[in-house]
């Protein structure tokens, strides 16, 4: 007999579930390779762009600036990789309510980083 849980009003048994959480990382995944793809893209297509527009000096100062801004958004200072880790224990507790208060903490702190940056 398998186990069911019951998901907002309804029932559903383990298998159901796992059948989810696999679509779901399926699509995160998806969206996420494509907007790579999509950031590359507007990057390959801003340089021939730029370079003529600003001149050797400023372009330079322009991709300075792009890459300090692209190091902030990959220092995270292990934010993110925590927030994954506490929003799986709390749905697997099944508590929204904790798991909306440290996406909501996670989002303040990140402010006051930037703002502070």
């Amino acid at each position: 007999m398998a186990a069911e849980i019951v998901v907002i009003g309804k029932v559903e048994d383990g298998e159901a579930r796992a059948r989810r959480r696999v679509r779901r990382a399926a699509a995160t995944s998806a969206s996420s390779l494509v907007a790579r793809f999509a950031s590359f893209g507007a990057f390959a297509l801003l340089v021939p762009i730029t370079l003529p527009y600003l001149g050797a000096e400023r372009y330079g100062v322009w991709m300075t600036l792009l890459s300090l801004v692209a190091l902030v958004g990959i220092t995270d200072l292990g934010m993110g990789n925590a927030l994954v880790t506490i929003i799986a224990r709390a749905d697997a507790d099944r508590d929204d309510t904790t798991a909306g208060r440290y996406v909501s903490t996670a989002i303040a702190l990140f402010t006051v980083i930037a703002l502070g940056l």
